[in-house]
């Protein structure tokens, strides 16, 4: 089978027994067109930001977070069953009426009871990640001890992380940007009736400095990291949680992220890390679909190593590289460059050409002496157009003129991807 030929392939060429793994899933939408193809239908595109027509698979890979790459090891397509599709029906319409309708009363309906958070139906698509998840499990039993899954945006709910815990993994996952935390309660209760369960409510804003576990300054740009066990009202457990909050100091504005993991005990450092790479995932995966279709989203995600001594030059580039969707790499030398480039063998390497400690030409000769890193792609970024003719019949090098302007460097990025 395919999944038993994907093990087979990462077992020989690339598990590393001593590397730390973590499980992570994400789904894959792609545009398609047509009538007849199996599975087509409409999905929520991530990068469009919108439901297309196309086909979606929904895609288990192992992350080497040493490597900080992952490994495709369960690509299931997603077909909607009729009951699924009349219950998307049924919800599209109970929303529309829900904005035309009248505005329902205040407080609960006569008569309604109490739901035990214990009780979950999971909906089909639960069901069949937890048995993609599985069987992975089963897979890999043995060879690989995972303890964790990381699972975007779309699975930070209780019924998600009661789907994963049955399966023996913690989840990890970002939940959404207005959700309600509160502390546990804690202070005396005098009142009748049952000890309250939640506190006082988290504002993500106005953190208390007893969760504050690092803050940061770059550009500007405050970026304080918050962690604690906080409690949110879907969940039938507490959460270890993680707010990312970033601050324009020249504005005051600001914006969050709140991550979270039902691991108590994992640090908020590993709640990043592990959840970050799944923004990696994201782009390998789109690219393991064009094994099956091919799409223009593949060439997001690529990992760009940017080479330069003049800090503002390089926080430039990297600012308009990363808002097109590519993973940074920097280095402020060649040396340090060719250092990272042989662990991480990026995808292309923007230089540029002066600097001490192995300048722009010496880079691209020692990675020529290399027959892995000779592939690698780079475009050399210099003031002194005149120097660069000296690999004019190389087509895997390109050269940018100072002053660069955001446009020509995506478009430079964009030739060389496409060359």
């Amino acid at each position: 089978s395919w999944p038993a030929l994907h093990w087979l392939f990462f077992k020989e060429s690339f598990l590393h027994c001593e590397d730390e793994y973590i499980a992570a899933g994400d789904e894959v939408v792609v545009s398609k067109a047509g009538k007849e193809s199996y599975g087509l239908d409409r999905f929520f595109a991530g990068l469009q930001q919108r439901v297309i027509p196309g086909l979606s698979f929904f895609v288990f890979s192992l992350v080497n977070i040493r490597e900080e790459r992952s490994y495709p090891m369960r690509v299931a397509q997603i077909v909607k069953s009729a009951e699924e599709k009349a219950t998307s029906k049924a919800k599209a319409e109970a929303k529309k009426e829900q904005k035309t309708g009248k505005k329902k009363k205040s407080g609960r309906p006569k008569g309604s009871k109490n739901k035990d958070k214990e009780e979950v139906v999971f909906t089909p698509e639960l069901l069949r990640i937890k048995e993609s998840l599985q069987s992975l499990l089963e897979t890999i039993k043995g060879q690989i001890c995972l303890k964790y899954v990381a699972l975007d945006g779309h699975f930070g709910n209780y019924p998600s992380a009661l789907m994963v815990r049955q399966t023996g993994l913690h989840l990890i996952s970002k939940l959404r940007s207005d959700a309600a935390l509160y502390l546990p309660f804690e202070g005396e209760h005098k009142k009748r009736g049952p000890k309250p369960k939640y506190g006082a409510k988290i504002d993500v804003h106005a953190m208390d400095d007893t969760y504050l576990k690092a803050t940061t300054v770059e550009d500007n740009l405050r970026t304080d990291i918050y962690q604690g066990q906080f409690i949110n009202k879907e969940f039938a457990f507490a959460l270890n949680v993680v707010i990312i909050l970033k601050t324009n100091l020249e504005t005051s504005a600001q914006a969050h992220v709140i991550l979270f993991s039902t691991d108590l005990e994992l640090s908020y450092g590993k709640i990043i890390k592990f959840y970050l790479p799944n923004w990696r995932i994201q782009g390998n995966t789109r690219i393991f679909s064009c094994w099956i279709i091919t799409t223009p989203e593949a060439q997001f995600m690529k990992t760009i190593l940017i080479v330069d001594d003049y800090r503002p030059m390089l926080l430039f580039e990297k600012r308009v590289l990363i808002g097109a969707g590519f993973d940074i790499l920097e280095a402020e030398d060649g040396a340090a460059a060719l250092e990272i480039a042989k662990a991480k063998l990026p995808d292309l390497i923007i230089s540029d050409v002066k600097m001490d400690n192995l300048n722009g030409f010496m880079l691209i000769e020692r990675l020529r002496d290399d027959p892995v890193m000779a592939k690698i792609p780079v475009i050399l970024v210099t003031g002194e157009a005149q120097n660069a003719g000296m690999w004019d019949s190389d087509r895997s090098i390109g050269y940018l003129r100072k002053p660069v302007s955001p446009e020509q460097l995506l478009s430079a990025v964009e030739k060389c991807f496409n060359s």
